[in-house]
């Protein structure tokens, strides 16, 4: 169940604090839940799943947005597209 809390300022804005707060608890429970080992880089906290065929790494990376906002605006079409086959990764 989720916990309430106090994030909102006097103004009615989120506190830049409590969002920092809420954020560094999530990625602290995020790494333990995770299971496997997370290298925390400027994009966010990243964990390998594959390597290319030349050996180099490719990486997931989780990066939490605090919000209270869950709507994204439509983006227009790229046009294009080319098929991509990319086995199983967790088998």
């Amino acid at each position: 169940m989720s916990k309430a809390i106090n994030w909102l300022t006097e103004n009615g804005n989120v506190s830049v604090k409590a969002r920092a707060e809420v954020k560094a608890q999530v990625v602290s429970m995020l790494k333990e839940r995770l299971g496997v080992e997370v290298i925390n880089s400027p994009k966010g906290l990243a964990f390998e799943v594959a390597v290319d065929l030349a050996g180099h790494p490719i990486y997931a990376v989780i990066d939490p947005t605090i919000t209270q906002n869950l709507v994204v605006k439509a983006k227009a079409s790229k046009g294009k597209t080319v098929e991509v086959v990319v086995p199983n990764l967790f088998e």
